[in-house]
């Protein structure tokens, strides 16, 4: 049956049609071969090799949106999509047209066409960064960030108090004189430069400078620094597993962790609640060393002297400290040098030699307190009974091989602390 207003085709006419469609067909496989040559750089190797092969989108080829082909608002392609596009051209038969491509990448046809033509992979052919002090329209960008600079690297000597039996300060510190984002941007706009705070970061970023926390370390004068030399100097070559470490510490109830919180758009956070100095403290002692030495001692209420340091947590570990070689560490508090404590120590042939005093870096057990304080806090104990069964939880928990580590790198701080001249060490 024929179409009403459309004369039925003779032999002639469907033959001339049929030589026009392969005269067509012809010319697009020609001009396709023209924009493959055109596009004479290799395939990458990582395309067919890697995870993101070609044989994996074409399975997917009928899905328009290819997730893993990523381009920006101005249509530039990122590798896959470039490398996919030219092996889809090259490789397969019959060789796709551009309009496919397009289709696959849910892309418009003349972004494949101008990407294409590029001969660059797009990560080759990025724009470079902008100058940091750039000339021309731009030159106020550039006197901020000279001024930015200065004011960053401006340092100022701190000179300390007279230290015991008027000794000066160990060393003299020249600390930054502006060291925060809050403090730069003042000292920009006493110069008539305003500008945000965020840019202010921005742009100490890109003139090369980076934001860290100041460590925490104890006030040191002269004779504290030849104490800790002499000290670090006489036990640098010992063997640190012969040590025993041990320190007393606080704990409470306080909700000190888990300051963030997984919760839906619609919930409100719940509150950390902090109970301050009314919250309920324990005072505990803990001693740790190598080969299994580990100890955890919750004291009794009221206040702690030499008796009960000796009743409640020496005389019960005295067969690891009496072992042959081994180094009892304690510090200067006032219930470590009580006489019976000394007389304990001398007669039970327990070997103490003297911590220098303001050394806490030194000391592996105060890193330890803080690991085991991590965990705890990571639980969340609301009164004192959860607090005394986490804590002694953790502290059981702790595998050794981690407290070997906490013990062991007490030889790497004596060598720093010598390397230092007895300054303190991170």
């Amino acid at each position: 049956m024929v179409a009403r207003g459309k004369e039925p085709e003779t032999g002639e006419k469907a033959a001339s049609n049929e030589e026009e469609e392969e005269v067509s067909g012809s010319v697009r496989e020609l001009c396709l071969s023209r924009v493959i040559n055109e596009i004479s750089t290799p395939v990458l190797n990582c395309f067919v090799n890697s995870t993101m092969s070609t044989s994996r989108f074409r399975d997917n080829k009928k899905n328009d949106n290819l997730k893993s082909c990523r381009y920006d608002a101005s249509g530039a392609f990122d590798d896959v999509a470039f490398g996919l596009a030219r092996d889809w051209l090259a490789n397969e038969r019959p060789t796709p047209t551009l309009t496919d491509v397009a289709r696959r990448l849910n892309v418009a046809r003349t972004t494949v066409r101008r990407n294409l033509a590029r001969k660059v992979e797009p990560s080759k052919r990025a724009r470079k960064a902008p100058p940091v002090f750039p000339r021309g329209k731009k030159t106020a960008i550039a006197r901020r960030r000279r001024a930015l600079a200065t004011i960053a690297a401006a340092r100022e000597l701190i000179v300390g108090p007279k230290g015991p039996r008027g000794g000066k300060l160990s060393v003299e510190i020249r600390r930054r004189q502006f060291p925060t984002s809050s403090c730069m941007l003042r000292e920009l706009r006493k110069a008539n430069i305003v500008c945000s705070p965020s840019t202010v970061r921005r742009d100490l970023l890109r003139i090369g400078f980076v934001s860290r926390v100041r460590p925490l370390s104890a006030r040191l004068w002269q004779s504290d620094m030849d104490t800790r030399l002499a000290f670090a100097k006489q036990f640098e070559d010992t063997d640190s597993s012969l040590f025993l470490f041990s320190d007393e510490k606080w704990i409470n109830v306080d909700d000190h962790g888990r300051h963030r919180e997984w919760r839906k758009p619609t919930e409100a956070p719940t509150r950390r609640e902090t109970q301050g100095r009314y919250a309920k403290k324990l005072h505990v002692w803990g001693m740790i060393g190598c080969n299994g030495v580990r100890k955890l001692v919750f004291f009794s209420d009221g206040p702690v002297n030499g008796v009960k340091y000796l009743a409640e947590c020496l005389k019960p570990c005295r067969a690891q400290l009496r072992c042959a070689g081994r180094q009892f560490i304690q510090d200067g508090a006032r219930c470590h040098i009580h006489k019976d404590v000394k007389q304990w120590l001398a007669s039970s042939g327990v070997q103490c030699p003297d911590w220098p005093a303001h050394s806490p870096d030194l000391s592996p057990i105060e890193n330890f307190w803080g690991h085991v304080q991590r965990l705890v806090d990571a639980r969340g104990p609301t009164n004192d009974d959860d607090l005394r069964r986490m804590w002694k939880e953790e502290w059981d928990g702790v595998p050794q091989a981690t407290v070997d580590k906490f013990v062991l790198s007490f030889a790497g701080r004596l060598k720093r602390c010598v390397a230092a001249r007895g300054a303190a060490v991170m």
